[in-house]
């Protein structure tokens, strides 16, 4: 389904409305034709989509585009013949509740094609055709006319052929020597006069130099935190010689015992504060009160 029928007919008339603004006493001929036009589409638009159903196949069509253009029919119609455009609403309305045409059925008004068919045949015969009157009076109208404007351009074209062919004759025979003279003198003076009236050149300008700018120093490197190294001995009692030499710090068994499995990190922490260490084992054995254990701390390793 076109765009046309699917605006519901609104604007699908073909009108050739040239004629009808030159010619407008064929208005009612336009009005008829325009009818004529709108109950062909919705006819055969709704023969097409009862065909394909009683086939079995899938209408191109839905119902409510086929009450769209019965409703543009009953709109075109409605000017000529109220009893046509009556029973093209109706058909209309069946399409989107089929109840409708069984009202209407019983209210007297047909709404099957056959009558349908009927009825558009006789509206076309009752359509009045008027004879053409070109005017002649009106100078804009005789202008406008199709006809006219063919002569005139006709005409047109002629005239500017003969006119082309004098010009080249005269530029060849006559006034070839004359023309080719007066545009070279004319030329040559206005190159002196141009010349004349140019500015001095200016002196060419050196292109500024961009100076060379030596890369920025990277910047020197952090200093690294010096490293410590530091002996710390746990224990109490006798034999603890070979722990408690050379100890920066000798702690009891009390804090040992304190510190349990996490020995080695409460040795950072007091040794080491927010430093990276290694702590290692360099002394280990159960002589004295709880043994003797000492670490050697690397601070900074």
């Amino acid at each position: 389904m076109t765009a046309a029928e699917r605006l519901g007919m609104s604007e699908y008339f073909f009108v050739r409305m040239d004629e009808f603004t030159a010619h407008p006493e064929r208005y009612e001929e336009f009005q008829f034709q325009t009818a004529a036009q709108a109950v062909d589409v919705a006819l055969r638009k709704t023969m097409n989509y009862m065909e394909e159903e009683q086939a079995g196949r899938l209408p191109i069509a839905t119902k409510e585009e086929l009450s769209s253009l019965w409703q543009a029919a009953s709109r075109a119609v409605a000017p000529l013949d109220s009893v046509f455009s009556e029973a093209c609403y109706y058909k209309a309305l069946g399409w989107l509740r089929p109840e409708d045409w069984v009202r209407a059925n019983e209210g007297g008004i047909k709404t099957d094609l056959e009558f349908i068919k009927g009825e558009r045949i006789k509206l076309i015969k009752s359509a009045k055709v008027q004879p053409v009157v070109k005017p002649t009076s009106n100078l804009g109208q005789w202008i406008t006319d199709k006809e006219h404007r063919e002569r005139l351009t006709f005409v047109g074209g002629g005239l500017a052929v003969i006119f082309g062919a004098l010009w080249t004759a005269f530029v060849y025979f006559d006034g070839k020597t004359w023309i080719n003279t007066f545009f070279t003198k004319e030329t040559t003076q206005n190159v002196r006069e141009a010349k004349a009236a140019l500015p001095p050149a200016p002196s060419p300008v050196p292109a500024p130099t961009t100076p060379i700018l030596s890369p920025a120093p990277s910047p020197a490197p952090a200093p690294r935190p010096p490293r410590v190294v530091k002996k710390i001995c746990f224990g109490n009692g006798h034999d603890g010689e070979d722990c408690r030499s050379e100890a920066d710090a000798t702690l009891d068994c009390g804090v040992y015992k304190r510190a349990g499995a996490n020995i080695r990190e409460f040795v950072k922490s007091e040794y080491c504060p927010n430093q990276p260490a290694t702590v290692e084992v360099i002394v280990n054995h159960g002589k004295g009160e709880c043994g003797w254990t000492a670490f050697r701390v690397t601070c900074n390793p």
